[in-house]
């Protein structure tokens, strides 16, 4: 299963102009069944599943993953959950 608490990203540009992305967005998702992420372009679902992915990193919040909390993951966590858990999460 995979827990998201309170997530925040904010992107900002070479002007110092701030986006956010991703707005306090909690989500939990089982470990069987499908879920669609559905909205506007330019509303955040690709940073979404970059977060959820591990590609892309939090500003703030919590993800937990099979049980733990990702704050302190490297990308060879990410690598290790993708590989032992059979095409992905």
């Amino acid at each position: 299963m995979i827990r998201l608490n309170d997530i925040c990203k904010t992107y900002k540009s070479k002007k110092g102009k701030s986006t956010k992305a991703l707005d306090y967005v909690s989500l939990e998702l089982e470990e069987k069944g499908m879920t669609f992420i559905l909205g506007k372009s330019g509303s955040g679902k690709s940073t979404l599943l970059n977060i959820i992915g591990g590609l892309d990193k939090y500003d703030s919040g919590d993800m937990v993953i099979l049980g733990k909390s990702s704050l302190s993951f490297t990308g060879k966590d990410y690598s290790c959950i993708r590989a032992s858990t059979k095409g992905g999460f």
